[in-house]
């Protein structure tokens, strides 16, 4: 049986210092560098910043606080953070087109933190270096949109680049990029659950410091809801500690929202996808391969897994491939349950309202030497029909790559008959919807949609990645393929 281990950490700790700091003067105002620079004692002072694109450029050498009911106005300035600087915002700050960076290589600044009832902070088309941000507003949620961090050291959190510390919803960070930072990307503590999404963001081989934690890592719990869609979470295969998603409740705290992961493209990690404790959860849409960063097995590996889940788990439409694992619902025994874990039901019996209708394409998860694209490490029975099984001809070969009771008497039971085929041996399946016109090497759609493109080895060779009408596959290599788009398929030979 599959060994458990914890695949991340959600203690949050934090460091202060008694140090110089000023503070604005709380009178309803608009603080800018330029205004603080007419300061004595401010901390801040004009520099010259040779072939700077910016405005003006600004040292801040003091810790700044913008009090609870000033604003703070960055915008087309280039602002560096001396020694271990920290800004705390009590009152609001909006920061645009900026770029906040350190002096020396030697200093080490915290960054950003944004604390209080009246606190909040707005940041867009902005490159961040160095510098975490720590986030403690209930009413005003975080909004990050189209920045860039990049080489964040863990001196401000020692978890995430961003850290949530109030629950809050409304928290919306999108095309983002985080990249080659010493902790993962966002982290939310135990008993700090958010409304999120996290969205059209890129993040690389974040968590360079190789903790237990994973590159995105989110507490879900309360009456929020949780997207996380079409980002691509890149590691590092020599970071062994270091997974992908990682979604948890381990407060064991009531949850009434939806977690909602789609779209997403996943590589490279320890893990792809976990989940761990009891959440409503949706996994659809996604890519997620090569997660075999992991030096044991038993350790991790899994494209998805699913710990002690005992709500509900709807899995469909997703790519999983070259993992160690393919998919892996785990119980501990009768104390925490995984239930209901949906990889594809034919025949609902109404019990839930969403259920996964499959089209979950597995490829050639496994490890020494033996195939496991579901491994059932509950004693409950797991539905897996209608999905795609590539290289498998026969229910005889899908037995073969699925471990659970017929290998193991005290493990449920895995239903993945019948198999999908519909449209993957008739050529000409759903012609009303996408065809192929060989003429043009072209792909033709009757309406917008998303189209993948795969071998017969299951390998994505193509995806539109946005909705379009037509498809030109004249680049690919003469040979055999399947389009997919939503629940229907096609093959084709170019």
């Amino acid at each position: 049986m599959k060994k458990i281990i914890l695949l991340f950490t959600t203690i949050v700790l934090f460091s202060s210092e008694s140090r110089a700091e000023y503070v604005t003067p709380g009178s309803c105002s608009v603080i800018t560098m330029e205004s603080l620079n007419q300061i004595a004692g401010s901390g801040v002072e004009k520099v010259a910043v040779s072939g700077s694109d910016k405005a003006g450029s600004y040292l801040l050498s003091e810790d700044l606080k913008i009090a609870e009911t000033d604003t703070l106005k960055v915008s087309d300035e280039w602002l560096y953070l001396a020694g271990d600087v920290t800004i705390t915002v009590e009152g609001y700050g909006k920061i645009t087109k900026a770029c906040i960076d350190k002096q020396t290589s030697a200093e080490s600044p915290r960054g950003l933190v944004v604390i209080g009832d009246e606190a909040g902070i707005e940041m867009s088309d902005t490159e961040v270096w160095y510098s975490g941000i720590r986030y403690g507003s209930p009413k005003h949620p975080l909004k990050l949109t189209r920045c860039k961090f990049n080489n964040v050291s863990n001196r401000l959190n020692n978890l995430g680049v961003v850290t949530i510390v109030t629950p809050v919803d409304g928290i919306e960070i999108s095309g983002c990029e985080f990249r080659s930072c010493d902790v993962g990307a966002l982290s939310n503590g135990v008993n700090v659950p958010i409304g999120l999404i996290f969205k059209d963001n890129i993040l690389v081989d974040n968590n360079r410091l190789n903790t237990n934690s994973p590159q995105l890592n989110v507490t879900c719990a309360g009456d929020y809801d949780v997207e996380i869609s079409n980002n691509r979470i890149e590691g590092n295969l020599e970071h062994n500690m270091v997974g992908g998603i990682a979604l948890s409740n381990m407060g064991q705290l009531s949850h009434t929202g939806t977690v909602t992961v789609e779209g997403n493209e996943v590589f490279g990690n320890r893990y792809g996808i976990t989940c761990y404790m009891d959440m409503e959860l949706i996994i659809r849409n996604n890519k997620i391969y090569n997660n075999t960063a992991a030096v044991d097995p038993n350790s991790g590996g899994s494209g998805i897994s699913i710990y002690y889940n005992a709500c509900h788990t709807v899995i469909e439409d997703n790519y999983i491939a070259d993992n160690l694992w393919g998919i892996t619902p785990i119980s501990y025994g009768a104390y925490y349950p995984c239930k209901n874990v949906d990889i594809g039901t034919i025949a609902p019996t109404g019990e839930f309202e969403t259920v996964s209708h499959g089209l979950n394409t597995f490829s050639n998860n496994g490890n020494s030497g033996e195939i496991y694209d579901i491994y059932n490490n509950t004693a409950e029975t797991v539905y897996a029909q209608n999905n795609i099984w590539v290289g498998a001809e026969s229910e005889l070969d899908v037995e073969q790559r699925v471990f659970h009771k017929a290998d193991n008497a005290s493990l449920g039971e895995v239903v993945y008959t019948p198999i999908y085929t519909s449209g993957v041996d008739d050529i000409s399946a759903t012609p009303d919807i996408i065809s192929y016109d060989s003429r043009f090497s072209t792909l033709l759609l009757s309406e917008p949609r998303r189209v993948s493109v795969y071998s017969l080895e299951g390998h994505l060779v193509y995806d539109s990645e946005v909705a379009v009408t037509m498809v030109d596959v004249s680049h690919l290599a003469a040979g055999v393929y399947v389009a997919r788009t939503g629940a229907l398929s096609l093959k084709f030979a170019r």
